[in-house]
Parts: C-alpha cells; structure tokens; sequence
C-alpha cells in the first residue's frame, strides 16, 4: 500500500485534538511546524492540501505502553498537586 505525501503524513505536520463529551479526538485540522517554510505559504498549504516540497515523511513511533503512560499521568499529578500548593499559599 502506497502512502500518500500529504499534510497527515509528515512529519513537520502538528494535528489538531479536541475534547469532546469527555472524550479526546482528532479535529479536522493541523498546522505545519517545519521553520524552513513561511508560515503564510505553509498554512495554504495545510488547508488546500496541496503538495509541498519540503515533506519528509513521518517515522512510525512504536505506542507508549500502558506502564510508561501510567508513570507520565502520576508525574503530572505530582507537578498540579504542587503548583496546587502554590495557588493554594497565596
């Protein structure tokens, strides 16, 4: 199966989430990140769909692991429960 150089597929393209009734999915939009293009040109190009010269396509990375996503959730509630202390002191 061939896949196709677009926006989706790059690995300078930023997509879009939302929260929806609890629920986190993709929006119906990105942005381009790639510093070597204009932002102008690169958002016609997002939004168009149309080809770009400077696509690469973006790596596979392999799923986060029930574990790892564990210990990141438990280290961000250590980071709020102390800037919670902090709001709290003041």
């Amino acid at each position: 199966m061939e896949t196709l150089n677009n926006c989706e597929n790059c690995k300078f393209y930023n997509r879009h989430y939302t929260i929806f009734a609890a629920r986190l999915s993709y929006a119906n939009c990105g942005n381009c990140k790639n510093c070597e293009i204009n932002s102008n040109t690169a958002r016609k190009i997002v939004k168009n769909k149309m080809p770009c010269e400077y696509f690469e396509q973006a790596e596979n990375e392999p799923p986060v692991s029930r574990d790892k996503l564990q210990n990141i959730i438990l280290q961000m509630k250590k980071q709020l429960d102390d800037l919670l202390i902090i709001i709290r002191q003041e």
